[in-house]
């Protein structure tokens, strides 16, 4: 999966989250969102810590175009154009692409110190997508696509984005901390998230007569900057409760401000449109590839940006709930068939997917 950079783990007792928070579960549309209908959280939040820095930037070397060029010198199995490196082999091609970054600062108030030393908090960054297409296309075959059931149908707004090492926190260090009664190591928090993509993708198909030609990718996702009054263990707890029960059960999050009052929520989005060539010998194969991304503030008029949604810490990850299924061009065969199915918990690895990791 995505590397995600350091970040700080906070631990606290359910007592105190029980006492100091009243969850509001309000419906706007198919989605809910987690509100907080208690002044003195808010007042308790802002004596902890205080958000110095929150931003969403594309990665470096990111929007570029690039047009091959078959009398130029270059790797027998590589291309690097702008960031993206793409890796041909016999049978598949990987490419290595940066998406986005995101990182967070956080300071800890003096008056908040031994408050976290005695209870402690989670601060971290959760991530969801809301928007996905991936596509690789086969000639006048047909095209494959990585799609997402629960989203495509319109079932959920949101999912998850978590690797799942600290479910619903995007990574492992993209949550950061000490445990109950321990000092914390320091009075800056800083967390960092950045997301890649490196997935692999075969040149043929067995359902596929024409070798691969093109792919396309456009996704959308939002990053919030969340506090909860829990540990990872008792998030781990809850998450293990509501499989168990089969039923959402939120834990109680809150979205941060910074010091300007700004809502710490960002939207990115990425595109790409590769293509290639594969009568072309091994390594030669990219013919042309265009890349962007836009990030910045989601709108903080959007309740699903100042209020964290339900579906984005519960239920199914990205990783977990994306399927491959075939799409033949002809009208005959109109019915998609299913090459790649969800991953069940205990899955190990697959041989193609959108997502390394995942």
């Amino acid at each position: 999966h995505a590397f995600a950079a350091i970040g700080l783990r906070v631990a606290t007792s359910l007592n105190k989250a029980v006492a100091l928070t009243t969850v509001v579960r309000c419906k706007f549309g198919s989605a809910s969102v987690i509100q907080w209908d208690n002044p003195a959280f808010d007042k308790e939040i802002s004596s902890l810590v205080r958000v110095t820095d929150f931003s969403c930037t594309a990665a470096s070397n990111l929007s570029s175009n690039f047009e091959g060029d078959d009398g130029a010198e270059r790797r027998a199995e590589s291309k690097e154009p702008d960031g993206l490196r793409v890796v041909e082999s016999r049978d598949c091609l990987v490419y290595h692409s940066e998406a986005a970054q995101c990182t967070a600062s956080l300071e800890v108030l003096n008056s908040g110190l031994r408050e976290l030393t005695a209870a402690g908090w989670s601060f971290g960054l959760v991530q969801a997508c809301r928007q996905s297409r991936i596509e690789h296309r086969y000639g006048r075959s047909g095209s494959a696509h990585w799609v997402f059931p629960e989203l495509a149908s319109g079932a959920r707004r949101w999912l998850s984005d978590s690797d799942g090492t600290h479910f619903p926190f995007y990574g492992r260090y993209s949550v950061a901390g000490a445990a109950r009664g321990q000092r914390l190591p320091r009075q800056r928090i800083l967390l960092s998230l950045l997301d890649s993509f490196h997935p692999t993708v075969s040149w043929r198909l067995t359902c596929a007569k024409d070798s691969l030609c093109e792919i396309i990718r456009q996704q959308s996702f939002r990053i919030w900057l969340v506090a909860t009054p829990h540990s990872p263990r008792q998030i781990l707890e809850l998450q293990q409760k509501q499989q168990q029960q089969q039923q959402q059960q939120p834990t109680d999050f809150r979205v941060l401000t910074d010091s300007r009052g700004s809502v710490c929520a960002a939207d990115w989005q990425f595109e790409m449109l590769a293509k290639f060539d594969c009568a072309r010998p091994v390594g030669r194969r990219l013919v042309s590839v265009r890349r962007s991304v836009t990030a910045g503030p989601a709108d903080s008029r959007e309740d699903e940006a100042a209020n964290l949604p339900l579906q984005a810490v519960t239920g199914v990850t990205c990783n977990d709930a994306q399927q491959l299924v075939w799409r033949a061009a002809s009208k005959i065969s109109a019915t998609d068939v299913l090459l790649i199915p969800a991953r069940r918990p205990g899955d190990s690895g697959r041989t193609e997917d959108s997502r390394s990791g995942g």
